[in-house]
């Protein structure tokens, strides 16, 4: 599990005590559904990412699908697509910029000062998108709130950052509202519960019974409330099924 705060799925807790959030508990009734006996480890995004690389994590809970990630990961997959049932939750990325910046976004075509790039997190996967579109990007901190501080201080112009994580931080923050939303959203993503490679080389039968637990754990109503709130982001996707 990645250590960046993330409410309502991730929080520090009570300073010394465990982390807390959603994704914890989903965690927990988890192993009581399954029978399997479940130990997280807390590091940054990008180790989470190279322990399961190299198999040292068994699993993850909340990851966006690319191309170069599934390349060590198992998705849930079914007739070589990406199956859309074992969705854990969806999320956004939206373009954030202070309100004189000259920043114009449509849904296709992004253009910027001379000069400008476009700021994201280390090891986020928005980064691929944005040079997709031929945008210069720079991926800098693990925190969503350093890059807010950095836009609202004029140290950037325009980040790349998590809808529901923005607007969570809204009460807590109440300067962000000053800065603007570019709309659309840059770029609406399905999440998944996803397992190493050596995880699923050994249990490889087991799989699709975990993804079925999983979803089956994710159904309380705190979790699918917060699913629904949040990954929208004010935009209609997907529900469930």
């Amino acid at each position: 599990m990645t250590d960046t705060p993330h409410e309502p799925w991730r929080s520090a807790g009570a300073p010394g005590g465990p982390p807390q959030g959603l994704d914890y508990e989903l965690l927990s009734r988890l192993a009581q559904r399954s029978g399997w006996q479940v130990k997280t480890q807390v590091v940054s995004g990008r180790r989470c990412l190279v322990e399961l690389e190299q198999g040292r994590a068994d699993a993850t809970v909340g990851l966006s699908h690319s191309a170069a990630r599934a390349a060590y990961l198992r998705y849930p997959m079914r007739d070589g697509q990406l199956d859309m049932n074992r969705v854990l939750r969806w999320d956004s990325y939206s373009l954030y910029h202070r309100a004189n910046a000259p920043v114009q976004w449509d849904g296709k075509l992004l253009r910027l000062a001379p000069g400008e790039v476009v700021e994201t997190l280390q090891g986020h996967s928005v980064a691929d998108d944005l040079r997709a579109l031929g945008v210069p990007v720079r991926e800098q901190g693990r925190s969503t709130e350093y890059a807010l501080h950095r836009l609202l201080h004029g140290e950037i112009s325009v980040a790349a950052l998590q809808t529901s994580h923005v607007d969570s931080l809204r009460e807590r923050l109440p300067a962000i509202q000053a800065l603007v939303r570019a709309q659309p959203p840059l770029r609406q993503r399905p999440y998944f519960v996803v397992f190493s490679a050596r995880f699923a080389k050994d249990h490889g039968a087991e799989l699709p019974a975990l993804w079925a637990a999983f979803d089956a754990a994710a159904r309380f109503p705190a979790y699918q409330r917060a699913a629904r709130q949040l990954g929208a982001a004010g935009s209609a996707l997907p529900e469930k099924r």
